[in-house]
Protein backbone atom coordinates (compact mmCIF):
# COMPACT_ATOMS: atom_id res chain seq x y z
CA UNK A 1 0.00 0.00 0.00
CA UNK A 2 1.08 3.27 -1.08
CA UNK A 3 2.26 6.03 2.02
CA UNK A 4 -0.64 8.11 2.71
CA UNK A 5 -0.46 12.03 1.38
CA UNK A 6 0.11 14.25 5.10
CA UNK A 7 -2.84 16.28 4.11
CA UNK A 8 -5.00 13.15 4.38
CA UNK A 9 -3.87 11.59 6.66
CA UNK A 10 -5.80 10.47 10.17
CA UNK A 11 -3.76 11.60 13.51
CA UNK A 12 -0.48 9.28 14.42
CA UNK A 13 0.63 8.14 17.66
CA UNK A 14 3.88 9.64 16.88
CA UNK A 15 5.38 7.59 20.33
CA UNK A 16 4.28 4.25 18.73
CA UNK A 17 6.15 5.74 15.06
CA UNK A 18 9.09 6.30 17.02
CA UNK A 19 8.52 2.70 19.34
CA UNK A 20 8.70 0.98 15.59
CA UNK A 21 11.45 3.07 14.46
CA UNK A 22 13.67 2.17 17.32
CA UNK A 23 12.89 -1.63 16.42
CA UNK A 24 13.28 -1.35 12.83
CA UNK A 25 16.77 0.15 13.37
CA UNK A 26 17.67 -2.87 15.44
CA UNK A 27 16.95 -5.15 12.54
CA UNK A 28 19.03 -2.92 10.24
CA UNK A 29 22.13 -3.68 12.82
CA UNK A 30 21.62 -7.34 12.08
CA UNK A 31 21.85 -6.76 8.39
CA UNK A 32 21.80 -3.33 6.76
CA UNK A 33 20.51 -4.42 2.84
CA UNK A 34 17.11 -5.26 4.47
CA UNK A 35 15.42 -3.32 1.70
CA UNK A 36 12.03 -3.94 3.49
CA UNK A 37 13.21 -2.29 6.41
CA UNK A 38 14.36 0.46 4.94
CA UNK A 39 11.26 1.25 3.15
CA UNK A 40 9.04 0.74 6.39
CA UNK A 41 11.43 3.31 8.27
CA UNK A 42 10.87 5.42 5.37
CA UNK A 43 7.05 5.45 5.38
CA UNK A 44 7.62 6.01 9.37
CA UNK A 45 10.08 8.73 9.02
CA UNK A 46 7.56 10.22 6.37
CA UNK A 47 4.34 10.21 8.75
CA UNK A 48 6.48 12.01 11.42
CA UNK A 49 7.75 14.99 9.16
CA UNK A 50 11.14 13.79 9.10
CA UNK A 51 11.68 14.46 5.55
CA UNK A 52 15.78 13.75 5.27
CA UNK A 53 15.46 10.44 7.05
CA UNK A 54 12.43 9.50 5.20
CA UNK A 55 14.57 10.41 1.62
CA UNK A 56 17.36 8.49 3.00
CA UNK A 57 15.36 5.42 3.97
CA UNK A 58 13.37 4.92 0.72
CA UNK A 59 16.31 5.59 -1.22
CA UNK A 60 18.37 2.65 0.53
CA UNK A 61 15.24 0.38 -0.60
CA UNK A 62 15.92 1.03 -3.77
CA UNK A 63 19.46 1.07 -3.78
CA UNK A 64 18.92 -2.75 -2.82
CA UNK A 65 15.84 -3.51 -4.62
CA UNK A 66 16.04 -1.54 -7.40
CA UNK A 67 13.13 -2.13 -9.14
CA UNK A 68 10.42 -1.41 -6.08
CA UNK A 69 7.58 0.44 -6.98
CA UNK A 70 6.69 0.84 -3.05
CA UNK A 71 9.90 2.45 -2.23
CA UNK A 72 9.52 4.99 -5.68
CA UNK A 73 5.93 5.92 -4.69
CA UNK A 74 7.13 6.63 -1.61
CA UNK A 75 10.01 9.09 -3.23
CA UNK A 76 7.19 10.66 -5.30
CA UNK A 77 4.74 11.69 -2.45
CA UNK A 78 8.09 13.13 0.01
CA UNK A 79 9.08 14.78 -3.49
CA UNK A 80 5.53 16.01 -4.06
CA UNK A 81 5.17 17.25 -0.22
CA UNK A 82 8.21 19.07 -0.73
CA UNK A 83 7.52 20.99 -4.34
CA UNK A 84 9.87 18.92 -6.40
CA UNK A 85 6.98 18.74 -8.56
CA UNK A 86 9.92 17.10 -11.60
CA UNK A 87 11.06 14.61 -9.25
CA UNK A 88 7.98 13.62 -7.86
CA UNK A 89 6.80 12.97 -11.49
CA UNK A 90 9.82 10.91 -11.95
CA UNK A 91 9.07 8.17 -9.12
CA UNK A 92 5.02 8.36 -9.87
CA UNK A 93 6.21 7.34 -13.42
CA UNK A 94 8.99 4.40 -12.25
CA UNK A 95 6.48 2.92 -9.80
CA UNK A 96 3.61 2.93 -12.47
CA UNK A 97 5.72 1.25 -14.98
CA UNK A 98 7.11 -1.47 -12.41
CA UNK A 99 3.64 -2.05 -11.19
CA UNK A 100 1.13 -0.87 -13.65
CA UNK A 101 -1.50 -1.86 -11.58
CA UNK A 102 -0.58 0.86 -9.53
CA UNK A 103 -1.19 3.51 -12.07
CA UNK A 104 -4.83 4.50 -11.15
CA UNK A 105 -4.32 4.56 -7.44
CA UNK A 106 -1.68 7.00 -8.07
CA UNK A 107 -3.26 9.02 -10.40
CA UNK A 108 -6.23 9.28 -8.34
CA UNK A 109 -4.58 9.59 -5.29
CA UNK A 110 -1.96 12.69 -6.47
CA UNK A 111 -2.73 13.94 -9.41
CA UNK A 112 -6.48 14.18 -9.29
CA UNK A 113 -7.65 17.36 -7.50
CA UNK A 114 -11.01 15.87 -7.56
CA UNK A 115 -9.77 12.80 -5.49
CA UNK A 116 -9.29 15.05 -2.15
Amino acid sequence: MLIQDLEDSIPIDTNLHYQQIRFLKKELQKSVERWEVHFQLGQLYFEVVEITQSEYHFRQALAYREAYPAANAGLAALYKKLGKHQLATYHYRKACKLDPGLQTEILTRFFDPQAR
